[in-house]
């Protein structure tokens, strides 16, 4: 049971990193509206390359739900691509540049992959857990 769960978790973390990488690979201009300047083919062809990176992180989350062996390295691929790449980026930006409300958002928004994959991990050692003292 606890591992189904954990399986959920990566499965809706794997959704978004798609459905975000869908946005950003097929229109990229739209980040446009969130107050980026995408002034050349350069600064387009970066948005859609970050859509690339997260359509290709959802697909590994989707990929390592298929199997339930595969499901901790899955939450755990998930989990490092949200702190170091997202979280902790944001972070050290906001500490250098100085922070304006969209990057709180941001912040929060990026943080909710890490969430989601800490609390699929946690459900997966419930179940590592369980199997132990059954077994």
């Amino acid at each position: 049971m606890f591992l189904w769960i954990a399986r959920v978790f990566l499965v809706l973390n794997a959704l978004i990193f798609v459905f975000v990488g869908k946005i950003l690979f097929r229109q990229p201009m739209l980040m446009e509206n969130l107050g980026f300047e995408l002034v050349s083919p350069t600064g387009i062809t970066a948005i859609r390359t970050w859509g690339g990176f997260f359509l290709g992180t959802g697909l590994i989350g989707l990929i390592a739900a298929t199997r339930a062996r595969w499901t901790v390295p899955g939450l755990f691929i998930i989990l490092i691509i949200g702190v170091v790449i997202f979280v902790d980026a944001r972070i050290f930006d906001i500490l250098i540049d100085g922070a304006e409300p969209l990057q709180w958002s941001e912040l929060r928004d990026e943080s909710l992959g890490a969430i989601l994959a800490i609390i699929g991990l946690i459900f997966a050692a419930l179940h590592s857990r369980r199997a132990r003292s059954a077994g």
